[in-house]
C-alpha cells in the first residue's frame, strides 16, 4: 500500500504528525533501555564498591528525566511550527503548573522533601534507622515517599513526614536495638534489671562492652526498664529472641510484665 503524497512533504500537517509521533516513539524506547542498563549496571556498582545505593536510584531517575526533557527538546526544535507556538504553550504550561502547584502542595512538598534527603543524606538505602518508635531497614527512597522494611511490615512514610520528624540513624557504626521492658512496682525491680542484663550478656550476637540497662520511664502502670545494645548483623532475629528470653525468664521468677 503506497502512503499518500502530502506524507513526502515534510511541512504537511501529515508529515509534521508523523515526525513527532516518530521522535517521541523513540525518546520513550530509548528512556527505557536506558533506565533498564542503569539499573542493572548502578545496582552491581553499588555492591561491588560497598556504597549506599541511594544517589545511584537519584543519578538514574535524574538520567531518565533528562532524556526525557532532551526529547522533548528534539521535537520542538525539528518542528518550525512547533516553535512558534512553544512561548504560547509555555505560557499556559506554566499558568497551569501554578494552579497545580496550589492544588497539590503536599505532592510538592513530598518531592522537595526527598530531594533534600537525597542530597543531604540523613539516611540511605540500607540504613537502620528508628522513626515514630519503629526500626528497620530503608528499603527505598523515592521523591514522594520512603519505605522501610520493618520486621513484619513496610512502612511507607512520605517524605515531608519523615523529614519533620526525630529520625535515629543507627548505622554509622555497628548495629543499635533498644529492648523495652515494663515491671509492675510490686515486682522486685532490681532483680528484674539483673535478668535483663544476664539474658542479653548470654547472646553471642552482642557487643558485651555495649550493654546497657537504665529506667527509661515511670507511669501508673510500672517501671518501663530499656535495655539497648550493638550488634553487627541484622536486628530482627536477635531482638525477637532475646524479647522472648527476657520475658520467659522474667515469669519464670514470678515478677509481673505491664
Amino acid at each position: 500500500m503506497a502512503l499518500p503524497n502530502d506524507l513526502y512533504d515534510l511541512n504537511t500537517p501529515a508529515a509534521i504528525v508523523l515526525r513527532v509521533l516518530l521522535f517521541a516513539a523513540v525518546t520513550i524506547i530509548a528512556a527505557s533501555v536506558i533506565e533498564t542498563f542503569l539499573d542493572r549496571y548502578l545496582r552491581q556498582a553499588s555492591i561491588r564498591l560497598r556504597v549506599s545505593a541511594t544517589k545511584y536510584i537519584a543519578l538514574r531517575r535524574l538520567i531518565i528525566a533528562a532524556v526525557y526533557v532532551t526529547g522533548l527538546i528534539i521535537i520542538i526544535e525539528s518542528t518550525p511550527q512547533l516553535q512558534s507556538l512553544s512561548i504560547a504553550i509555555f505560557a499556559s504550561v506554566s499558568i497551569i503548573g501554578i494552579i497545580i502547584g496550589i492544588a497539590a502542595q503536599n505532592t510538592l512538598s513530598n518531592i522537595i522533601a526527598g530531594i533534600a534527603i537525597v542530597i543531604f543524606k540523613p539516611f540511605g538505602v540500607g540504613d537502620f534507622i528508628t522513626v515514630r518508635g519503629e526500626s528497620g531497614f530503608v528499603e527505598d527512597i523515592t521523591f514522594r515517599h520512603t519505605v522501610i522494611h520493618l520486621l513484619d511490615a513496610h512502612m511507607i512514610i512520605p517524605n515531608s513526614a519523615i523529614t519533620s520528624e526525630v529520625v535515629f540513624n543507627h548505622s554509622d557504626s555497628n548495629i543499635a536495638a533498644r529492648i523495652d521492658v515494663r515491671v509492675s512496682y510490686d515486682s522486685d525491680l532490681r532483680l528484674a534489671k539483673q535478668i535483663i542484663r544476664h539474658e542479653a550478656e548470654k547472646a553471642a550476637a552482642i557487643n558485651q562492652q555495649t550493654i546497657e540497662v537504665i529506667v527509661s520511664k515511670t507511669d501508673e502502670e510500672g517501671v518501663t526498664f530499656s535495655l539497648v545494645f550493638r550488634l553487627e548483623e541484622s536486628p530482627f532475629n536477635c531482638v525477637s529472641d532475646l524479647r522472648e528470653a527476657i520475658v520467659l525468664r522474667l515469669l519464670s521468677e514470678h515478677l509481673t510484665i505491664r
